[in-house]
């Protein structure tokens, strides 16, 4: 028992004189630390700053505002002397400056705490800390870059060098950046980062190309094979045998009859030629063409020759066969020339209308097979293209091709999906589709160079083939493109072009 009474007290002094040892070494560290003003105001509070945002000053172990971690960084004397100043900046215009609180004048935006960056840049007081030193002696050193390698920190790309090193910041080691002279940025990525980001190339190459076209199509009457019935006489319609749109009409059936003064009068012009005692030739013929150009039928005509007597409601019939598309006047309705009295079509075939786009009309030809198909149909029909109009359509921007089809079970105004043949064929360059890196500004692929070297390149792309993409310019035959983890090389060839700006920029200056 006395043992342990022993070892509780010996342990208890030695914490007592660590904690003091402690609390002097603390307190010499902020007397130290602490610049006593000589102004004629007195002594100065010595103030600290949060380590993550040093916007934020106050007193040593408050709490940050923003974040909620103890100021424990003191604030150098340089840094207090900028109370007085302006302090804040507008992120959208730098050169506008004020206090907290302040607008820009520009566009309206609160003003943000500047940065400590600001006041080092600006002013270059000898209470400046060895980080700004070192970064200013890296930076210089950058600004003289002639090499074609620089070493560059990977986590303050800021921080540039002629020569190995460690980052004045974070101390981890700078690494080897090449440029070249044609400012190509090379990307050195070693074997086991390859592996490690699983980097996969494909090798472009020449190859013959065709592209099957799946489109839409609009199932539309035979405009060639619509017929209208107009009135080339005054009168009335005294009979009319059609009944309904939709209903089918075979040559030669009776559609209607009409009496007119005009028809009436022409029958007697062709029965007095006819019992003329000249026997006129010439007269007979006269009489006869000027009923049928009223549209008096030849069966007709051939009647009222053979019973010598005028018909008074003389009938018209079908010259085709179809389908009542439109009506427009009933029995009893009066018509002068002119008038559509009705219109039908023959529904022996159907023409189908599709919609391509810009970069497909190079990819189709008259003739050209096709293949339709749709829910209502058993098996696919076969066809072909019958003509591809000349223009664009103003309101869709597409070009539109006709393919006429039997009836079958096609209807009008039926959608049908359109398949156009592969029988085009071009030889072009291609690559993998999923190689291209595609932005708003251009179309980009990383290269292979080397087993261990990348290099971003700009591409003209054109048509999208069967997984495949055409390079129009931009590459070569046989280089070897990524086609798996290229968009990490693709951002890190970004910011060492950015380095490698700010570089030229730099020896430009000088």
């Amino acid at each position: 028992m006395k043992k342990i009474l022993i070892i509780i007290t010996i342990l208890s002094f030695n914490i007592n004189a660590n904690q003091h040892v402690f609390e002097e070494a603390q307190h010499n560290y902020e007397h130290d630390a602490h610049n006593h003003s000589k102004e004629n105001t007195g002594v100065v509070t010595k103030q600290y700053r949060c380590p993550m945002h040093p916007e934020i000053i106050g007193k040593h172990k408050d709490n940050c505002s923003i974040c909620g971690m103890f100021l424990t960084e003191p604030v150098p004397e340089d840094a207090e002397q900028h109370k007085g100043e302006d302090t804040h900046v507008c992120p959208m215009h730098t050169e506008e400056t004020g206090k907290d609180g302040d607008r820009c004048p520009k566009c309206g935006m609160f003003l943000e705490p500047k940065k400590e960056e600001h006041f080092k840049v600006e002013h270059h007081h000898g209470a400046s800390t060895n980080i700004l030193n070192e970064e200013q002696k890296y930076l210089s050193k950058a600004s003289v870059i002639d090499s074609k390698s620089i070493y560059v920190c990977p986590m303050h790309p800021e921080i540039v060098s002629d020569k190995e090193g460690n980052c004045p910041i974070c101390g981890m080691n700078l690494e080897l950046k090449k440029i070249n002279n044609e400012s190509k940025i090379e990307i050195n990525v070693s074997g086991e980062m390859q592996q490690a980001l699983g980097i996969r190339v494909s090798i472009a190459k020449k190859d013959i190309i065709s592209k099957k076209i799946n489109t839409v199509g609009e199932v539309g009457y035979n405009e060639d094979a619509v017929n209208y019935i107009y009135s080339r006489v005054d009168g009335w319609i005294e009979y009319a045998n059609f009944q309904s749109i939709g209903s089918k009409i075979s040559k030669g059936d009776l559609l209607y009859t009409v009496y007119s003064p005009q028809i009436v009068q022409a029958q007697k012009d062709y029965l007095l030629a006819l019992n003329s005692n000249t026997n006129n030739n010439k007269m007979i013929e006269a009489a006869r063409l000027t009923l049928l150009l009223l549209g008096v039928d030849e069966s007709v005509i051939f009647q009222i020759k053979k019973e010598r007597k005028i018909q008074i409601n003389v009938p018209f019939y079908a010259k085709e066969k179809g389908v009542i598309t439109d009506i427009y006047l009933k029995k009893g309705a009066y018509i002068n020339r002119n008038t559509k009295i009705l219109s039908f079509v023959d529904f022996d075939t159907f023409w189908i209308t599709v919609d391509l786009f810009e970069n497909e009309q190079n990819w189709i030809r008259e003739n050209q097979k096709v293949f339709i198909d749709s829910r209502a149909l058993d098996s696919k029909v076969e066809s072909t293209i019958d003509y591809i109009y000349p223009e664009f359509d103003k309101e869709t921007r597409s070009l539109k091709a006709r393919i006429i089809v039997p009836s079958g079970a096609f209807r009008p105004n039926m959608l049908v999906n359109v398949e156009i043949n592969n029988s085009i064929n071009k030889t072009a360059l291609v690559i993998p589709k999923e190689a291209l890196i595609q932005t708003s500004k251009n179309n980009k692929v990383v290269v292979k160079t080397n087993k261990n070297s990348f290099e971003v390149k700009e591409v003209v792309i054109g048509d999208y083939v069967n997984g495949m993409v055409e390079i129009k310019s931009g590459l070569e035959e046989f280089e070897r493109v990524v086609i798996s983890g290229q968009f990490l090389i693709d951002s890190e060839s970004n910011i060492q072009g950015s380095i490698s700006r700010m570089v030229g920029g730099n020896s430009n200056a000088n």
